[in-house]
């Protein structure tokens, strides 16, 4: 079994330059980044992406980027050292995350190497954490989503954000299917 560093550099060579990049693409695509403000990006992983929108957006907007490897955000930290980037990374439980309702004006989440069975807890929180009018966004595998449309062990709502009383999320607009992204509301 490889230790949480080996994981580390290993998702930072081969799934952020993959994945991260995908995703990164759908993002400057279909979402306009608050111009100020608060943004959680979940599972940031080892930072490439969260670093690139943080130097996008600029200072105004604050940006903490939070993973449950240790290792993975100690090369996050390393790499906005050497980029000159402020983003906050910190370590949390994503199924359980320490911070307020309604506290984010864009929340971004990699569900990529998150667990199938956790997947649909993380979703709900990056709901409850987003403010009315935020962007919310997540993106998974594509073999998660076909293992989903299959009705495989990927959980049935983890290619969907569902409406969760007071917030609703749509599909993007000409969305591959690799990501949800929608803006939270009121009804």
């Amino acid at each position: 079994m490889k230790s949480q560093k080996e994981l580390a550099f290993l998702e930072d060579l081969y799934i952020a330059t993959d994945w991260g990049e995908r995703f990164a693409l759908l993002v400057d695509e279909h979402v306009e980044l608050p111009k100020e403000g608060r943004a959680l990006y979940l599972a940031a992983g080892t930072g490439a992406h969260a670093l690139a929108l943080q130097a996008r957006a600029g200072n105004q907007l604050k940006l903490l980027c939070v993973d449950e490897n240790e290792e993975c955000l100690e090369l996050a930290r390393a790499k906005a050292v050497v980029v000159n980037q402020e983003a906050e990374f910190r370590r949390e439980n994503l199924s359980a995350l320490s911070c307020h309702d309604d506290e984010f004006d864009l929340v971004l989440g990699n569900g990529s190497m998150v667990a199938p069975p956790q997947l649909p807890k993380m979703i709900g929180e990056m709901v409850r954490v987003a403010r009315p009018g935020a962007v919310a966004g997540h993106r998974l595998k594509l073999w998660r989503v076909l293992l989903n449309l299959l009705g495989g062990a990927a959980g049935r709502r983890s290619g969907r954000t569902r409406s969760r009383g007071r917030k609703t999320h749509r599909r993007a607009p000409d969305s591959p299917g690799r990501g949800t992204m929608g803006r939270t509301r009121r009804p």
